[in-house]
């Protein structure tokens, strides 16, 4: 190995160390956030502009306290020319969960899926209008690499729920060379890049943080978390903070 090389990979792992060095403990309210899920791909050439609405919430006031942005992008395009750097087969399958379960018609992108449900944008609606359930309180506290959940549900009635944590990646540019969007220069927001869950009967969970796929262009990074009934996507309690 050459003495640059084992410059670069010391660097990235201080790097990684302090992303994790400050410890986080967050808890939501009773009522739920606004969970938006952007299905997307860099070789979709109708995606940018779903990608751009939804890197516009890094400006809005009331991100992580009302509305938790996510971005999945998924591979079932990658042959069409490009292969997505940040896309992941579960991805496409949590999106074909939601297929299954008829809370989308068909799986397709850019798709959004707010709170569990098909939603899409117009002209008119700018942000997501939904009520607001009373599902319970979501603790989410690490130590280092560990993640401590608790969830203290609101008349929710479940053997089992699942915990999912995610890794955000934000403000990440990507030169596209081939496929759909050849020559395009895109910028990417809340995109996941690392994602782990787990199931429990008893609402409490203790977990490691997921591995990540570092961007070296990634201005920041977020965790956001949330839980749902064990088979079922909706999330019923979500929180959101930066990293």
């Amino acid at each position: 190995m050459s003495f640059h090389k084992k410059i670069i990979i010391s660097l990235l792992m201080f790097y990684s160390h302090l992303l994790f060095a400050n410890d986080i403990n967050i808890s939501s309210k009773d009522k739920n956030v606004v969970f938006i899920e952007l299905f997307t791909s860099q070789g979709c050439s109708s995606c940018p502009p779903a990608e751009e609405y939804l890197n516009k919430f890094i400006n809005n006031d009331e991100l992580w306290t009302k509305y938790i942005p996510i971005a999945f992008h998924v591979n079932y395009w990658d042959y069409i020319g490009w292969k997505d750097i940040f896309a992941e087969a579960e991805f496409g399958a949590r999106q074909s969960q939601y297929a299954k379960l008829k809370r989308v018609r068909t799986v397709y992108t850019p798709a959004f899926v707010v709170d569990g449900k098909a939603w899409r944008r117009s002209f008119f609606n700018r942000t997501p209008n939904v009520l607001g359930l009373k599902n319970g309180v979501l603790t989410i506290k690490t130590k280092g690499e560990k993640v401590y959940a608790n969830f203290n549900p609101n008349g929710v009635k479940a053997k089992k729920l699942t915990m999912n944590i995610a890794l955000l990646g934000i403000g990440m540019n990507v030169k596209i060379a081939a496929g759909e969007n050849e020559g395009r220069q895109s910028t990417h927001s809340f995109v996941v890049l690392g994602y782990s869950r787990k199931t429990s009967d008893k609402n409490v969970w203790k977990m490691t943080l997921p591995k990540m796929k570092k961007h070296p262009q990634a201005k920041r990074y977020a965790l956001v978390a949330w839980v749902n009934k064990a088979g079922i996507p909706t999330p019923l309690q979500a929180v959101g903070s930066w990293f």
